[in-house]
């Protein structure tokens, strides 16, 4: 049998078409794997809007009771060690849980300043119950308190810059 030039310019056709779909499938298939990746990569670095929510709740609830409690004491309300039971029972453990979460969110910008927020707020507050329950001054407590209260207000900006508009 013999070829035409016509047969092998149409051979020649066939296979260019074939290598053309093979190439466009191939750049498709790299195309959905790159949008996925993105998509992927997005995901975990915006924290889920529940988050965001719960931290509002927490962040409300906590400082309220926390002033509420300071404002008691220092109308003589309540005594010291009082206001250091209120912190110790009412305060700290919904912070401290709602760190815990907030340590298990996957990284990005917002999530690392929300950890600082909690960790330092947390860390001034304990600070501040060693404070109210010392027998004496502990002026280590009280520096600790001061200086981790200052890191918190100063990270607690920080985060309200980074927060969602429509979350504020």
């Amino acid at each position: 049998m013999v070829r035409t030039t016509s047969h092998a310019a149409r051979c020649r056709a066939v296979l260019e078409r074939h290598a053309m779909r093979r190439w466009l499938i191939g750049g498709v298939a790299l195309a959905v794997v790159a949008t996925l990746a993105v998509l992927l990569i997005l995901k975990r670095s915006s924290p889920p809007d529940q988050l965001i929510a719960d931290f509002h709740t927490v962040e409300r609830h906590c400082l309220a009771t926390f002033t509420d409690a300071l404002h008691r004491q220092g109308a003589n309300q309540i005594d010291e060690l009082m206001l250091a039971g209120i912190v110790e029972r009412d305060v700290l453990p919904p912070w401290h849980a709602f760190r815990l979460r907030v340590e298990a969110a996957p990284d990005s910008e917002l999530i690392l300043a929300m950890r600082r927020y909690f960790e330092d707020r947390e860390t001034a507050w304990r600070a501040y119950v060693v404070t109210l329950r010392a027998p004496a001054d502990d002026p280590a407590a009280l520096a600790t308190y001061r200086q981790k209260n200052a890191e918190a207000d100063e990270d607690a900006r920080a985060l309200a810059r980074l927060l969602p508009r429509e979350s504020r």
